[in-house]
């Protein structure tokens, strides 16, 4: 999947001290342009990334355990825990890979406004960037 350049704004243009607001707005200017999908997970979930570039978690309702299924091809997508409802959230890829070479199978969102890049090649989840997400 090639990204549009509005998507690829929309990804170079988060940081640290960008909100889930900011990064809505960023990825819905990137959606008017081409393709950009959106969801929110309150629940336990297994996570379709042909289905989606844009994960919210809300735990409001509690702690989530969210499972990311293989992709059959290239793609990134962004995973952001937008309300903490005092639990957190276990993402875990079904192929994580670590381009140091260590052993990595988690990703843990603690907070509101914890983000996570991701990046498949076809086989294997790398991070590629993180706000504050733990990974281990």
């Amino acid at each position: 999947m090639k990204l549009t350049e509005a998507q690829r704004i929309a990804i170079e243009g988060i940081t640290t001290a960008s909100t889930a607001s900011d990064i809505r707005t960023m990825f819905a200017n990137a959606r008017a342009e081409g393709s950009a999908q959106e969801i929110t997970f309150t629940a336990d979930c297994t996570i379709d990334p042909d289905a989606y570039e844009v994960v919210f978690f809300d735990t409001t309702l509690g702690a989530i355990a969210a499972g990311l299924a293989a992709s059959t091809q290239p793609r990134h997508m962004i995973f952001i825990m937008s309300v903490d409802g005092g639990t957190d959230v276990t993402l875990t890829p079904a192929v994580l890979g670590d381009y140091s070479g260590g052993a990595v199978t988690d990703i843990t969102f603690n907070d509101a406004g914890d983000t996570a890049q991701l990046y498949c090649d076809g086989t294997t989840w790398y991070v590629i960037g993180t706000a504050t997400a733990t990974v281990a």
